[in-house]
């Protein structure tokens, strides 16, 4: 009819506003980033995988926020990809290592939790992970409290311990270090270049008597030709 025809028309005459449109975000951050504007990429993946509930859109544009250090947009970002990609545990690490960033160790132990309580035969293999994922973050003591943290329902877990003593080490914390070392030690866990990164952060805090006695006294109790070495040296 002609009344219809006329709204029809009205409708099309309407102005639409593209940037509610999930497609043109996507295109709009491609070519924001192939120009190097990462803020604005980022800001357009965002919005897109907001709009689609896309684990792969939150995926690009996670892995660019990272890059541009825009972390907040990367935690924001990873939820997404999280929440619609429930068999993989990449975002909850990419959670993890922003939530360190930003200080929030509570928040990024409670991701690594959820890593770590998967299956039972993977554990070993995710801790691994998780050390190499803490040992790579800046804030060495934001990333011992998250190990600390972790650590509280593992106390006999030999490799959980000994990723907290290399990361009191590496935050340069000999207190928390010698407690940890003795724990190691306890678990008949301690090897030579555990005891040496130890001794070097004594000696590099003046401490240089303190670490001959230690090992002095680790050398009695073992008969492990590494400490040996180390001890003759």
């Amino acid at each position: 009819t002609n009344e219809g025809d006329g709204v029809h028309a009205k409708r099309l005459a309407e102005p639409f506003d593209v940037s509610d449109d999930a497609v043109f975000q996507l295109l709009v951050a491609e070519f924001a980033g192939q120009r190097g504007r990462l803020d604005l990429a980022v800001d357009k993946y965002l919005a897109a995988a907001k709009s689609m509930n896309s684990a792969e859109v939150a995926e690009r544009g996670a892995r660019i926020a990272v890059f541009a250090r825009k972390y907040d947009s990367a935690i924001e970002a990873a939820k997404i990809w999280a929440a619609n990609s429930s068999d993989s545990n990449e975002p909850k690490q990419i959670l993890a290592a922003m939530y360190i960033r930003t200080g929030n160790a509570e928040a990024a132990k409670h991701e690594l939790e959820q890593v770590l309580n998967g299956k039972a035969d993977e554990q070993g293999s995710q801790l691994r992970m998780i050390v190499n994922l803490l040992g790579r973050e800046q804030d060495k003591q934001t990333a011992l409290s998250v190990m600390g943290k972790l650590l509280e329902n593992r106390g006999e877990h030999v490799e959980a311990n000994v990723a907290y003593t290399l990361l009191a080490i590496r935050a340069e914390k000999p207190d928390v270090a010698k407690i940890a070392i003795t724990r190691v030690t306890n678990l008949g866990a301690l090897d030579a270049n555990l005891a040496v990164a130890y001794i070097a952060l004594l000696q590099k805090h003046n401490r240089t008597s303190e670490a001959i006695t230690w090992l002095k006294d680790r050398v009695r109790a073992t008969s492990d030709e590494g400490l040996r070495l180390v001890y003759a040296r």
